[in-house]
């Protein structure tokens, strides 16, 4: 595992390309895969040896971003001197810095024709690194054809660089090789860059031997010489080092990264979406049960419900009753018939005497009084005898009026109806 609290570390996954094309112009490719965890970063897979960009669906699925390193035949580097008055690579105007590096490397050449990357390489030097866009165009439409996204370009070897200040400190390393490339290290920096010699082949005395290759150590990370710029521009990538002087991987890696975070914000949104729908489920449900509970409730009661509403209408109508019949206030029939009976003249005789008669009604059923009212009905002699009685009855404090409904005379006297009210 590598350490890397001290940087930033962009992302979680990071895929590292080696494609060298060999003077046959076919390929030789390598492929890291590196994955952080927390702080640390771990090899997920390693494999090299891959002879066409066809065979890379066997290791790697085309949906995934790729940092690509190209070097080999139709690329060429060169250490030159920085241009007169450029105090620091990254500050000079770049089509004038690189039209006049373009000239160092190759003279009368169209700057058009090519792509250019710069590589810190001392106090006052630095590598250039020229690929004709031709070339390096029809290898990446290759790549694009065949679904890979490209999100990183470099030339050359130069992408180790991200890895020498992770070298432990005991470790003094001046020379590296890998399969196509030696380097010379100075200050935790590629200072040289070659070929490898034959009599050297693939190893260099000053690097660590294991076997019949040649390994770096990074921590607890083992690098062998055939990954090592794989590995290295997939470590430059997860740090966020993009060496890249191609418009069209630059808008590729803009493109992957607005999709990330439309696919991260599509996650999320679809997520809440999904937390909002399951609160209302629980929420429709446990009202749902609630409803068929009191639904249940309420049809076992209904009977009783049905009861009440029916005694609630009985005694309505015995309320109406009592109201109409003054069945509830106190009764003083007695009183009333007691008194008319003592103020009645000798000489008139009562044939009836109704008090709170019946009211007459069209409906049969329905049983009504007429309260506060006497009716009274007699004989007299005389009609001034009954006036006078009429007289004697008004001076009751219990009497509101006194009507005279109905008289009739013949020889034998008079036959009266009276209508008393009360107070």
């Amino acid at each position: 595992m590598v350490n890397v609290e001290w940087l930033m570390v962009n992302g979680r996954q990071a895929i590292g390309l080696d494609l060298f094309i060999l003077p046959d112009n076919t390929y030789s490719l390598s492929l890291c895969i590196l994955r952080k965890k927390g702080s640390k970063i771990s090899t997920e897979r390693s494999v090299s040896g891959i002879k066409d960009i066809a065979s890379l669906k066997e290791y790697l699925s085309p949906a995934l971003p790729v940092s690509l390193v190209i070097g080999g035949k139709g690329l060429l580097h060169k250490k030159v001197a920085r241009a007169e008055g450029e105090s620091s690579y990254a500050k000079a105007s770049a089509d004038k810095s690189d039209s006049l590096l373009l000239q160092k490397v190759l003279p009368n050449a169209n700057i058009g024709d090519f792509y250019i990357q710069r590589t810190p390489a001392g106090a006052d030097k630095h590598f250039v690194s020229v690929a004709r866009k031709n070339v390096i165009d029809a290898l990446l439409k290759e790549l694009n054809d065949a679904g890979y996204t490209i999100t990183s370009c470099s030339f050359g070897p130069f992408c180790i660089n991200a890895l020498l200040p992770m070298l432990p400190s005991s470790a003094v390393y001046t020379e590296i090789a890998t399969r196509h490339y030696q380097l010379n290290i100075s200050d935790s920096r590629i200072v040289e860059q070659s070929a490898p010699p034959p009599s050297q082949g693939e190893l260099v005395p000053s690097l660590t031997r294991e076997g019949q290759g040649v390994v770096l150590t990074i921590g607890e990370e083992r690098i062998d010489f055939k990954s090592l710029l794989s590995f290295a521009v997939a470590f430059s990538s997860l740090l966020n080092l993009h060496a890249n002087t191609i418009p069209s991987v630059t808008g590729s890696r803009e493109d992957f990264r607005q999709k990330t975070i439309f696919q991260k914000t599509l996650k999320v949104s679809l997520a809440a979406i999904f937390l909002l729908l399951l609160v209302n489920y629980f929420a429709f449900d446990h009202f749902w049960k609630k409803s068929n509970e009191l639904k249940s409730r309420y049809s076992l009661n209904q009977e009783s419900v049905q009861k009440l509403e029916k005694l609630k209408k009985g005694i309505a109508e015995k309320e109406q009753f009592y109201e109409r019949t003054n069945i509830l206030t106190p009764s003083r029939t007695s009183f009333y018939a007691d008194r008319i009976a003592a103020e009645l003249p000798e000489h008139i005789k009562l044939s009836r005497l109704e008090i709170h008669p019946k009211q007459k009604s069209k409906e049969e059923e329905s049983l009504s009084f007429s309260s506060r009212t006497v009716n009274v009905k007699g004989l007299c002699r005389k009609s001034i005898e009954l006036n006078d009685w009429m007289k004697e009855i008004r001076k009751n404090k219990w009497v509101s009026e006194v009507k005279l409904l109905n008289y009739s005379q013949d020889k034998d006297g008079g036959e009266f109806n009276l209508e008393i009210q009360l107070n």
